[in-house]
């Protein structure tokens, strides 16, 4: 588990580097933390004192037209520089975009099937994922009001919706990501002639509302985040009933920007204007912007948070992992184009605590890459219906005809959060000759 102490990070944001890429951030006057380790004194054998756990929220417009490369550089400048705990994507449309940011085993990633380019990423070792879904915020529209333009069909509008645990605290938490339409607000009012798309925009905060209501149900703490394309600082200003910071502090939700130095500087992040924002119950501590991750027409913006201390004797939960089948068999030949394919099915004590790498062991007289493939994706992704199973191919060797069996070994290794079994984590795959 991380427990955050507050040092500051100047020197380090100012100085670290991502792919060539030098970015800092732009920090408010309080003291940014650092995910250094525990406060003084709290590791004291005697009088051991309760930390303060402190999370960081971010979110990140990554404009559509960005390259895949670019993108590629940007996500990870953001991880490793702007240290967020959680955060949210906008517009990650193109599939090895997300690809990427699920290549990184170390972050878990969800996006909503109806929501797919607004992703949701957290460090996996410091939060169980519980669930994650899609929250319609609004019904489809045709949005017709735009003088000399073609009418244009909206389709429905979701959210992206994920349930954590926070393994330092035990608290539930749930986030929500989301990118409200753009153009429907101009200085805190609607935009002139666009009536019916200040409507949609409307129904979508009202959605992003009940959205937070049905979470604070089921969670301890509920944060939204993401492109709410309104201003803060106009928002504040004008203070019509119908736009985010009238409706979220009806429900007692602040935004991230209240009170920050932001409000007086003459950027935001995007152009001038704050409307990348965090909302949750209480103050953000600490708010940040990276202005030198330029990527994108927006900046990422990061919030922190505390969470409280851990309750009394609480110790967050380890699970066990194991193999269901310690060996399995299968006929090289291929017919009628089936691949043939063995399924090692794991068997978890917890199935929402922990993830599990999978390799295999030398010496097997299969070769890796040659005889078979492995495939463990579905350990790592989202889905906890199908997270139990690693599947091997058998790679197509009709015109060899070998004719003796074949085996490899799996093994289960760097487990997260869960503990292989011993005398379990090995299975024993036989490929069996055509004989």
């Amino acid at each position: 588990m991380r427990l955050i102490t507050r040092p500051l990070v100047a020197t380090l944001l100012a100085t670290l580097a991502c792919g060539g890429l030098a970015v800092a951030s732009e920090t408010s006057a309080q003291a940014a933390p650092s995910r250094a380790g525990a406060a003084a004194g709290a590791g004291a054998k005697d009088d051991p004192a309760p930390v303060e756990r402190i999370i960081r929220i971010g979110t990140y417009n990554v404009r559509a037209g960005v390259s895949i490369p670019d993108f590629n550089a940007a996500s990870d400048a953001f991880k490793a520089v702007a240290l967020p705990d959680i955060a949210g994507f906008q517009e990650i449309g193109q599939i090895p975009k997300r690809t990427h940011l699920a290549s990184d085993r170390s972050w878990g990633v969800f996006a909503a099937e109806e929501m797919e380019q607004n992703p949701v990423i957290w460090r996996r070792a410091d939060f169980d994922l519980v669930r994650g879904s899609g929250f319609k915020l609004a019904d489809g529209m045709v949005i017709d009001d735009e003088k000399g333009v073609t009418p244009e069909v909206r389709k429905p509008s979701y959210a992206t919706v994920v349930r954590l645990v926070d393994r330092a605290t035990g608290q539930k938490l749930s986030v929500i990501n989301v990118h409200l339409v753009p153009g429907a607000v101009k200085a805190g009012h609607p935009t002139p002639g666009r009536p019916k798309l200040f409507k949609l925009y409307t129904k979508q905060v009202a959605g992003a509302v009940r959205a937070v209501k049905a979470e604070s149900a089921v969670s301890d703490r509920v944060f939204i985040f993401g492109d709410f394309n309104v201003g803060y600082k106009a928002d504040l200003r004008e203070r019509r009933k119908a736009l985010p910071y009238r409706q979220f502090k009806a429900i007692g939700y602040t935004s991230m920007w209240q009170g920050s130095p932001y409000l007086t500087k003459k950027y935001g992040t995007h152009q001038d204007a704050l409307i990348d924002q965090v909302y949750t119950v209480g103050g953000a501590a600490n708010t940040e912007i990276f202005r030198t991750v330029k990527q994108s027409d927006h900046f990422p913006a990061v919030a922190t948070y505390t969470l409280g201390t851990p309750p009394v004797g609480y110790t967050p939960t380890v699970g066990s992992v194991a193999f269901k089948d310690l060996a399995l068999t299968h006929h090289q030949r291929w017919e009628n184009g089936d691949r043939p394919r063995m399924y090692f099915t794991l068997t978890q004590s917890l199935p929402l605590v922990g993830n599990t790498n999978v390799q295999v062991v030398p010496g097997g007289t299969a070769e890796l890459g040659k005889d078979f493939t492995v495939d463990d994706s579905q350990l790592w992704d989202s889905d906890l219906t199908t997270n139990d199973v690693v599947v091997t191919l058998t790679i197509d060797k009709r015109k060899e005809n070998p004719e003796d069996d074949e085996t490899f070994q799996l093994q289960l290794v760097n487990a997260l959060n869960t503990v292989p079994v011993a005398g379990q984590d090995v299975a024993t795959g036989t490929i069996l000759s055509n004989k």
